[in-house]
């Protein structure tokens, strides 16, 4: 198919509004195709293909997100404006499952925001974007998760103590279960967790670690203090069994 270099042979993906844009056709060739080069680890020429599909499909945003998800594993420039298109753009579908499309872009945002939060070099805009995110998708596990960590993160660097809007985060995460991912679960019991240990509430930090580790044993490396908690043995003795539901934290 020969998508893998950009027309000015650079190796880099034109330009939104470039000539490599062409009229609106079928972008499912060049997406396979994409897709199958990111998998053999060929990720230039991964993000050509992908900027074919995208000069095919400009109007879809679960394309921008993937051509930028490409160019940033692939350590090229511009990923950062593909991931905004992708937050921004519609995800085409039919009228019919607009719900769809919604959860697909809310999907988009919470990567873009994950993107922004890097570094916290844009950590307002990060919280604006998931935001949009609990709007278009509030079933959306990973976007109350992510917020949580950022929070953490800079509770960490500030000292500024945003524990409670971390619990309403965590609690909106896991209130989505069962239908949601398992890890994302297990990272929101870990943070849970973490946050309890802290408020010297020890036995309901023990249920959820465990909680956390039954879904996602790796888990473990989110918890703030892993000695602490001497997981098998205390939950037991604290008669937290799996089948106890989660805990309010207040």
């Amino acid at each position: 198919m020969g998508c893998g270099a950009s027309s000015s042979g650079s190796g880099l993906p034109a330009p939104p509004g470039s000539p490599r844009h062409k009229a609106p056709g079928t972008s499912a060739p060049y997406l396979r195709k994409a897709e199958g080069l990111a998998a053999q680890g060929k990720l230039r020429e991964a993000a050509g293909c992908m900027q074919e599909a995208v000069g095919l499909d400009p109007s879809n945003g679960r394309l921008h997100t993937l051509l930028g998800e490409m160019m940033k594993r692939a350590g090229m420039p511009g990923f950062l404006a593909e991931f905004k298109l992708g937050a921004e753009t519609p995800h085409p579908v039919s009228e019919a499952e607009r719900a769809n499309g919604d959860a697909s872009r809310a999907a988009s945002c919470v990567r873009y925001a994950a993107v922004l939060a890097e570094g916290h070099d844009d950590v307002t805009q990060a919280f604006e974007v998931y935001q949009e995110a609990h709007r278009l998708d509030p079933t959306n596990a990973e976007a109350y998760v992510e917020r949580a960590w950022l929070l953490w993160e800079l509770e960490d660097r500030s000292d500024a103590d945003d524990a409670g809007e971390r619990s309403a985060a965590l609690k909106s995460a896991l209130a989505i279960e069962p239908s949601a991912d398992g890890v994302v679960m297990a990272a929101a019991h870990a943070q849970l967790a973490n946050i309890l240990l802290q408020k010297g509430r020890r036995k309901d930090a023990v249920h959820h670690a465990r909680q956390a580790l039954q879904l996602d044993e790796g888990a473990r490396t989110l918890l703030r203090s892993d000695e602490a908690f001497r997981f098998e043995d205390e939950a037991q003795a604290a008669g937290c069994d799996a089948a106890r539901p989660a805990v309010a934290v207040s």
